[in-house]
C-alpha cells in the first residue's frame, strides 16, 4: 500500500452537529491540519466499529465538538477513550465549543476544566485559530501572507524566508536547474512540494534576466534530462511571467510536445493500467507541457489535453493520480513504482477536492471561467465518480460538486468544449443518485434483453399503401446483437490479403456496441430514424462510455469509439459490421416469415433492399452462402 497522509486530530461530535463538524473541519484544513471525520473516512458496508476504534488510537490529539445539540451518545463514548488515553500516554484532548448555549447545555466538566477548551463565539478569526492550531500541534497559527508569482522577495523578506526549510530547498533547485552546482537535478525537489514549488516560482521570476537564465538552463539541460526531470523543467517554463519571455518559453514547449508526441505514437500499448513506467512518464510529462502551455496563454492547448482525458483513460487516472499526490492526500513511497500518479480509490481526496472545488466555485461567482478550468472541472468529476461508484464518496463531496455542476452547465460564460460538456453532464447525472455502482449500470444495460426491435411491428407505405407489420413475439435488441456476433465469428476469415486494413476483431467489437443505446433510449425502425433519432443516441453513448470509465470496466473506454467508427463506416471493417448486420436481419426475415401469426407484407421488398445494401466483398461472400443453403431448405 502507499504512504498516506496522516490525520492531525481525530474530530468527535453529535451526529446531529454534522454541519459544525464540517465547518469546523474546512477551517483546520485552512491551517493545513488534517481532521479525521467520520462521513469522510468510513466505507459504507464495512464493519465501522473497529476503523473508528483504530483511528481514534493513531490519532495524534483529540477534538471534542460541542455544538447546539450538546453532548452526544457515540460522542460521549469517544470522549471516554480519549480521557483514557491522555492519561495513558499523555495524548492532548480538549474541548471546543461552537454554535452551543453553555446555559443550556451540560458540558463535561472533567474534560473542560482539565484539560481545557476553545470556545467560537465570533467565528474563525485569527485567535481561534491559533488556540486550534496550538492545541493540535503544541505550535501556535502565524498567518503568513502567501507569495503570488506577481511579487517579488526583497532582502528584508528574504532573511526571514531562510529559515523556511522549503524555501532553502527552493534555493537549492533554482541553482542546481541553473548549473551553479555539480548535478543535474534533484529528482525529489519539484514533485509534490506544493510549498517548494510556489518559492520557485517566485525566484525565478524576480526578474528579467533570471527568467532569461531559465530559459537558457532548460533548453541546455532538456536533452540529458531523464523524463521526470523534463517534466520538472517543463513546469518551470511554464511559470514566466515576462511576455517576452513567455512567448519563448511556449516555442520551446510546443517544440517538446512534438518530440513527446512522436515518443507516445511509437508506443503500442492498451488503453488500461498498468503501464511502462517509460510510457507513464511520457504521459506525465505530456501533462506538464500542456499545463504549462496553458498558463503561458496558449489556450487551444486546454481543449487539447481535456480531450486525452476523455477518450484515454490511462491519461485519465493518471491525472487524478498526479493531482492527489501534488496536493497532499497521497505521499508517494519510492518503493512502490506501480503506485506512483495512481488514483488510490481508497484515498480521501480531501485537500484536492478543496482546492478543485473552490477554484471552481470563484469561476462561477466570477462570471469568468480560466482556461484552466476545463480540466479542472474534468479532473474533479473523473475522481468523485470513480469513487461513488465504489461507495467510497461521501454525500458531503457528492451533493457539494453536484451543486457546482448544476451552475457550470447552466452558465452562459463556460467555454467548454462539447465532448467536455457530456462528460460533466454525465457525472452530473450519476452524482445525482444517492447509489450506484457498476453492478447497477450494467443491470440497466442488461435491458437490451427486454428492449424488442420495433421494426417487426410497424406501418410503412409501400407503393402507394399503408402496410402493417405484424409479429407477435418480436426479437430482443440483445438478440440481434447475438446474431450478428455469431454470423461475424463463424463466418469472417482472420485475414484478408486484398484487405491490409481488415481485423476481424474490430468488426466484432463493433458489432457488439453498435445498438448499446437502446437500452435507454428504445429501438427505433430504420424507416423511422432522423437527425433527432440519431443525435439522442450519440449523447448517450457519450454518457455511456464516460458512466462506464470505472477501473473494472476499462474496455467500456472505447465504446464511443467503436460505435462512431461503425456509425460513420469509417474504413472497411465498419463496412463489414454494417453489411452483417444487415446479414442478421435477412435471415430473421426468413425466420418470421415461416412463422404463424407473422404477417410481412413488404418482406419480398424488404430482402431485396437489404441485399442492394451490401456493399463489401465479404458480406457479399456471406450473403451468398447463406441465401444458397436457406434455398435448399425450402426458406428462400
Amino acid at each position: 500500500m502507499a504512504k498516506y497522509r496522516k490525520f492531525d486530530v481525530f474530530l468527535s461530535h453529535n451526529s446531529r452537529d454534522k454541519q459544525q463538524a464540517r465547518e469546523l473541519k474546512q477551517k483546520l484544513s485552512e491551517i493545513r491540519l488534517r481532521a479525521w471525520l467520520d462521513e469522510d473516512e468510513l466505507r459504507p458496508g464495512i464493519k465501522w466499529q473497529p476503523a473508528l476504534e483504530d483511528a481514534l488510537k493513531s490519532a495524534p490529539s483529540i477534538l471534542v465538538l460541542i455544538g447546539p445539540s450538546g453532548l452526544g451518545p457515540w460522542e460521549d463514548v469517544e470522549m471516554q477513550a480519549g480521557l483514557t488515553l491522555a492519561v495513558k500516554d499523555g495524548r492532548p484532548i480538549f474541548l471546543v465549543i461552537y454554535g452551543a448555549d453553555e446555559e443550556q447545555i451540560n458540558l463535561p466538566l472533567f474534560l473542560s476544566s482539565i484539560y481545557g477548551r476553545i470556545k467560537i463565539d465570533q467565528g474563525f478569526n485569527e485567535r481561534v485559530l491559533s488556540q486550534l492550531r496550538l492545541a493540535i500541534t503544541g505550535k501556535p497559527f502565524r498567518p503568513r501572507r502567501a507569495l503570488t508569482t506577481q511579487q517579488t522577495i526583497i532582502p528584508n523578506q528574504k532573511k526571514n524566508l531562510e529559515a523556511d526549510a522549503d524555501y532553502v530547498l527552493a534555493e537549492h533547485a533554482v541553482q542546481l536547474f541553473m548549473g551553479k552546482t555539480p548535478e543535474i537535478l534533484d529528482s525529489e525537489i519539484f514533485t509534490n512540494r506544493a510549498a517548494v514549488t510556489r518559492y520557485v516560482k517566485v525566484i525565478i521570476n524576480q526578474s528579467y534576466s533570471r527568467q532569461k537564465q531559465t530559459i537558457r538552463a532548460v533548453k541546455e539541460l532538456f536533452e540529458l534530462a531523464t523524463l521526470a526531470e523534463k517534466s520538472q523543467l517543463a513546469y518551470l517554463l511554464g511559470r514566466l511571467e515576462d511576455y517576452r519571455c513567455k512567448k519563448e518559453a511556449a516555442e520551446i514547449l510546443i517544440d517538446f510536445l512534438n518530440q513527446e508526441l512522436v515518443l507516445l505514437h511509437g508506443v503500442d500499448r492498451p488503453r488500461c493500467i498498468p503501464v511502462s513506467m517509460e510510457t507513464k512518464l511520457l504521459l506525465i510529462l505530456e501533462r506538464t507541457i500542456c499545463i504549462s502551455l496553458i498558463y503561458l496563454g496558449e489556450d487551444r492547448y486546454a481543449e487539447y489535453y481535456c480531450e486525452r482525458l476523455l477518450q484515454d483513460p490511462v491519461c485519465d487516472e493518471i491525472n487524478r493520480g498526479f493531482h492527489l499526490e501534488y496536493y497532499g492526500d497521497v505521499i508517494w513511497n519510492t518503493a512502490l513504482e506501480h503506485e506512483f500518479c495512481a488514483d488510490i480509490l481508497s484515498v480521501s481526496p480531501a485537500l484536492t477536492f478543496e482546492v478543485l472545488v473552490t477554484n471552481l466555485e470563484a469561476d462561477v461567482k466570477g462570471g469568468r471561467f480560466r482556461s484552466i478550468s476545463g480540466v479542472e472541472a474534468q479532473t474533479l468529476v473523473s475522481i468523485c465518480v470513480n469513487r461513488h461508484l465504489y461507495s467510497l464518496l461521501t454525500d458531503s463531496f457528492r451533493l457539494r460538486v453536484l451543486s457546482l455542476l448544476n451552475e457550470i452547465l447552466l452558465s452562459p460564460q463556460r467555454p467548454f468544449s462539447p465532448s467536455l460538456a457530456s462528460f460533466l453532464g454525465s457525472g452530473r447525472d450519476l452524482l445525482d443518485r444517492s447509489e450506484v455502482s457498476v453492478g447497477s449500470l450494467f443491470e440497466e444495460l442488461m435491458s437490451l434483453k427486454e428492449v424488442r426491435r420495433a421494426g417487426w411491428n410497424t406501418s410503412r407505405v409501400l407503393r402507394g399503401r399503408i402496410i402493417e407489420r405484424i409479429c407477435p413475439s418480436p426479437e430482443s435488441v440483445a438478440d440481434h446483437i447475438w446474431g450478428c456476433l455469431a454470423i461475424a465469428s463463424a463466418f469472417l476469415p482472420d485475414q484478408l490479403a486484398s484487405e491490409p486494413e481488415y481485423r476481424k476483431i474490430k468488426v466484432i467489437e463493433m458489432i457488439s456496441v453498435h445498438d448499446l443505446a437502446e437500452a435507454w433510449i428504445g429501438d427505433t425502425p430504420f424507416h423511422l430514424t432522423n437527425m433527432e433519432t440519431a443525435f439522442s443516441e450519440s449523447r448517450i453513448m457519450e454518457r455511456c462510455a464516460h458512466l462506464f470509465r470505472s477501473p473494472d470496466l476499462r474496455g467500456a473506454g472505447n465504446w464511443l469509439e467503436r460505435w462512431k467508427g461503425f456509425n460513420g463506416q469509417s474504413d472497411f471493417n465498419a463496412k463489414v459490421a454494417s453489411d452483417i448486420n444487415r446479414i442478421e436481419t435477412y435471415l430473421q426475415l426468413n425466420r418470421y416469415s415461416k412463422v404463424h401469426g407473422c404477417v410481412l407484407p413488404d418482406a419480398d421488398d424488404w430482402r431485396q433492399s437489404i441485399e442492394s445494401q451490401i456493399c463489401t466483398s465479404e458480406g457479399q461472400r456471406i450473403l451468398q452462402i447463406l441465401k444458397t443453403n436457406s434455398a435448399r431448405t425450402g426458406t428462400r
